[in-house]
């Protein structure tokens, strides 16, 4: 009667032990979909000049139809963007029978401002129109450019194109934090254009000089309820270079560069255009910008032909990770590569330190970063009925996780960057 009492016992404590384990495990299971650990493998690395990326192999998590990125859905005119009448807040619509990707960093050309999109969105097809949160990389315009559409945006060819641009916009939301962060990128650019080209003497005004003969001032104004009021739009002032009117900036060469080669000269010239200075988009649809990212393009474009199970990548400038993407699928992967690419480009020319040298950065390091970046505490928000986004922070990295609510919490596209 004892032995039996004994083991009865002794199969309750071990049924509990092992029901606590299934407990533990399920917890961690749940868990582990809140807050996923990296696990791609690494490639690479491969380099030109100062930026260094590394491929990413992977599963993915998507086997159905790649969605329209937001590039080609404008080209085919497929996807509207509109103004809303507010700065930070413009609605999209997607005519299209195909879901639509949206990637924070996103650059709308056109309207009454350029505009950067604030967050990763699924836009589902015949979708109507749907708010999405915004921020303006331009200043001192709210009225037509030129021959563009005022109520609508034309294009989105370009993203952020700085990884501090990226932080202003997705981890602090403040518009004053991203109108910095465009002249600083625009100033860098200038001064580093002709280093990136290999001509000898650099700009005058450059590099240690401050701006030359002009200056961006970020003015009073509201960031919300601009309406058709222009008075009520942010305001800058720009006091043109003095060669400005001499040279056409969008047709910047290097014999031009030449010219601009003296201290009176505004090194912001080089890549500003006259029909809004302070405008990011034209400056990155600025010639000599394009020529010399495409020397980097050119060199990179192709290490990831022949590789299917690609889903995303890290990059690296002076030897320091910046910021990597991973996407759902090798062919989301593959139609935001070339956009993507020219990004990573654009920073490092604007990051370009010629006379320095940097030490290589290895797989191992690319790992660690992917797993620190992921080791915050999560928070979820939910963009859409369609969308959700969750971010981590640690005290060295950002991390976002897009997700489509539909697809039982499957993500579309995960960001990293290093602060």
């Amino acid at each position: 009667m004892k032995r039996r009492a004994f083991n009865t016992g002794l199969f309750f404590v071990v049924f509990c032990v092992a029901l606590v384990a299934a407990m533990t495990a399920r917890g961690q299971r749940k868990q582990s979909q809140t807050t996923p650990v990296a696990d791609y493998s690494v490639s690479g690395p491969y380099i030109h000049k100062n930026l260094t990326i590394f491929l990413l192999h992977g599963a993915g998590q998507s086997l159905g139809r790649a969605p329209l990125t937001l590039q080609e859905a404008m080209k085919r005119k497929l996807v509207v963007v509109r103004e809303t009448g507010d700065v930070n807040r413009l609605t999209i619509q997607n005519r299209s029978n195909q879901d639509v990707f949206v990637q924070a960093g996103d650059i709308v050309k056109g309207g009454q401002q350029d505009r950067a999109l604030a967050l990763d969105l699924i836009v589902p097809p015949k979708s109507g129109r749907i708010p999405i949160d915004a921020f303006c990389v331009e200043q001192g315009r709210w009225s037509r450019r030129g021959n563009e559409a005022v109520a609508a945006f034309s294009s989105s060819d370009n993203a952020l194109a700085s990884k501090d641009l990226k932080i202003a916009a997705k981890a602090r939301e403040s518009q004053g934090e991203v109108w910095a962060n465009v002249g600083k990128t625009q100033k860098k650019l200038a001064e580093n254009m002709v280093v990136a080209k290999g001509v000898p003497g650099g700009v005058a005004a450059g590099r240690g000089g401050g701006v030359g003969g002009g200056s961006f001032r970020i003015g009073g104004g509201t960031t919300t309820g601009a309406g058709s009021d222009a008075g009520a739009a942010p305001q800058a002032s720009f006091s043109p270079p003095i060669n400005q009117a001499r040279i056409p900036i969008n047709q910047a060469t290097l014999g031009e560069v030449a010219a601009l080669r003296q201290p009176s000269s505004d090194p912001v010239a080089l890549v500003a255009d006259r029909a809004s200075p302070s405008s990011l988009q034209l400056t990155l649809e600025n010639k000599l910008v394009k020529d010399t990212a495409n020397d980097y393009v050119k060199n990179l474009s192709s290490i990831i032909n022949g590789k299917r199970d690609v889903i995303g990548f890290v990059f690296a400038i002076n030897g320091q990770i910046n910021s990597a993407d991973v996407y759902s699928s090798n062919a989301l992967f593959a139609k935001l590569w070339p956009k993507m690419l020219e990004a990573s480009a654009i920073e490092a020319i604007a990051e370009l330190k010629a006379e320095e040298k940097f030490e290589p950065v290895d797989a191992g390091a690319v790992k660690a970063f992917l797993r620190e970046s992921q080791s915050g505490k999560a928070e979820t928000k939910r963009v859409t009925a369609r969308t959700s986004v969750v971010k981590q922070e640690t005290e060295k990295n950002l991390f976002f996780e897009s997700r489509d609510r539909n697809r039982s919490k499957t993500w579309v596209h995960r960001n990293y960057l290093a602060k």
